[in-house]
């Protein structure tokens, strides 16, 4: 899709994935399904959902395998 300037908007979707400092692993990388129309709205739903997350699993889980997670917003072609 093309914006007012003539230049083409990006879109971008999440990808996280849950790990274990303790493992040292990852689980893979899963792609969220929204689509976000900005990288500053998928980066902060990247934040908001890596503490839901987190919040959901138990505090032995997480702090006896230091789980953490990592995500990223990758762009993609608009439609």
């Amino acid at each position: 899709m093309i914006n007012k300037t003539g230049q083409e908007e990006m879109k971008f979707i999440l990808i996280i994935q849950i790990c274990s400092a303790i493992a040292g692993a990852c689980s893979p990388p899963v792609a969220s399904d929204p689509i976000y129309n900005s990288f500053k709205e998928c980066g902060i739903f990247g934040y908001e959902i890596s503490a839901k997350y987190l919040k959901e699993m138990t505090d032995e889980k997480v702090n006896s395998e230091q789980i953490y997670t990592k995500f990223w917003c990758k762009s993609i072609e608009s439609t």
